[in-house]
């Protein structure tokens, strides 16, 4: 019998907004950006501050259910209090990390650009894989209106970014209320 015992569930949606909305989203979130400050992307913000980022923290609250059931875990989280603007600029990337101290990410992309910035998401066992293997790591372009919502022990990095323009993404962790 073979049992599939240490398989990642990731939960990507591209939503289809329009552009008035995307516009919309993209002002709002260059001005929390400038609001914040330096580096924005280490500090908490509050991105839920008009009724199309409420659409977007609908959208989280959507693939973090879908995530939550997939696992077997009770859909009782948080998601308010440890929210980001991650702004690119050329030449930024993230290198490979992980999260212990929350229990799900997400990202939702605000604009998007063809040079580079893309985010790979690594098997958890990445560091030891020889055989068996598809590959280390999945890589995902960012598009307007693409979620990306993954447990927290899933090592992920954005490779550098070439763009002139900033790109911008939403970052929203999920912590459970009670683990037990």
């Amino acid at each position: 019998m073979i049992q599939n015992c240490y398989e990642s569930s990731i939960w990507v949606k591209q939503f289809d907004n329009s552009n008035e909305f995307n516009q919309d989203v993209l002002n709002t979130t260059k001005a929390i950006s400038a609001t914040t400050p330096k580096p924005v992307a280490d500090h908490n913000v509050d991105l839920w501050v008009s009724d199309n980022m409420q659409t977007i923290r609908s959208y989280f609250m959507e693939g973090f259910k879908d995530l939550c059931s997939t696992y077997n875990e009770k859909a009782d989280f948080d998601i308010d209090s440890m929210n980001m603007v991650n702004p690119m600029k050329h030449g930024d990337f993230k290198s490979c990390h992980n999260h212990d101290v929350i229990d799900a990410f997400g990202v939702y992309y605000v604009n998007e650009s063809d040079e580079g910035g893309k985010l790979r998401l690594y098997d958890p066992r990445f560091l030891s894989k020889k055989s068996f293997s598809q590959g280390p790591y999945i890589e995902i372009k960012p598009r307007t209106g693409l979620m990306v919502i993954a447990p927290y022990y899933v090592w992920h990095e954005v490779t550098p970014y070439l763009g002139n323009e900033t790109r911008y993404s939403l970052i929203c962790n999920m912590v459970f209320n009670n683990v037990t």
